[in-house]
């Protein structure tokens, strides 16, 4: 189980500036951790680090919300997702995470900003979803 410092480096990390999940892999490889890639951030190309202060605030908020993190580096992490190149290093996650290793499972996957015609259309998916079992 990683620490809380390791899963705040994994979100500042990932919340960078033109950091997506593709430049978050090939950077912690680059740089052999997530600590070293955050160390040597200034040397990739137009990526600006997110605050260490915001990325605190956010576990903070996501614990104080119920909400669980599972980091790529985690048991918990879907083990459906860990053959994409791109698969997001961070899930929040709410209710049974035992799901998460269901043979058939359906995400919805969020952006960091949304439009709100997104938004109502990821929560009716949602919706219509549950109530059909």
């Amino acid at each position: 189980m990683l620490s809380k410092s390791e899963v705040i480096d994994i979100l500042q990390l990932i919340s960078s500036e033109n950091l997506g999940p593709a430049t978050f892999y090939k950077s912690v490889k680059e740089f052999g951790s997530v600590k070293g890639a955050i160390e040597n951030a200034h040397k990739l190309k137009k990526v600006r680090l997110w605050d260490r202060n915001s990325a605190e605030e956010l576990y903070k908020k996501s614990h104080n919300f119920g909400a669980r993190i599972i980091t790529v580096y985690d048991k918990e992490y879907p083990a459906s997702l860990c053959d994409m190149s791109d698969a997001a290093p961070v899930l929040f996650a709410l209710g049974n995470v035992e799901l998460l290793k269901a043979e058939k499972a359906i995400s919805i996957v969020g952006a960091r900003n949304a439009s709100i015609n997104g938004r109502k259309t990821a929560s009716k998916i949602a919706f219509d979803l549950t109530n059909r079992g």
